[in-house]
């Protein structure tokens, strides 16, 4: 399971203009995709519970500043070999015809940092902190 710090995520699908289907609608209000986030996740803590789940948790932040190292984690635990271009993900990603994905613009460009802890740039105008305090706790923020 890709990780990411609950209240970047939130922030971002709030500012990001998705095709608008029944699950990206939430993001058009601010206390819906807060309630989106919360409940996908209070699903999946339900079905962590009730299943045996094997998951490999890996965080975005972790990846962003230490690729190769992280992504040998993942790849040791799907039992695959690290290859050199997998660096070069988003080169891939233009060459090909169509992604279809509603970050494609993500997709098409190297990892960045300034999408971490982006959300303290807003906390003082819309906190997302107080409703998503469970999960940062949980995923250990």
């Amino acid at each position: 399971m890709a990780q990411r710090h609950p209240c970047d995520v939130v922030i971002s699908c709030f500012f990001t203009w998705f095709k608008i289907n029944d699950a990206m609608i939430n993001f058009l209000d601010w206390n819906k995709t807060l309630k989106f986030y919360n409940s996908v996740f209070d699903l999946f803590e339900f079905y962590e519970s009730q299943l045996n789940l094997n998951i490999f948790n890996i965080k975005y932040e972790n990846v962003v500043y230490d690729f190769e190292n992280q992504i040998n984690l993942l790849l040791n635990y799907l039992g695959l070999n690290y290859e050199d271009n997998l660096q070069k993900f988003h080169i891939t990603a233009k060459q090909r015809r169509k992604i279809s994905t509603p970050s494609y613009t993500q997709v098409i460009n190297p990892l960045y940092t300034t999408s971490i802890n982006k959300w303290k740039n807003y906390n003082n105008i819309i906190d997302p902190m107080p409703n998503l305090e469970k999960w940062v706790r949980k995923f250990n923020y």
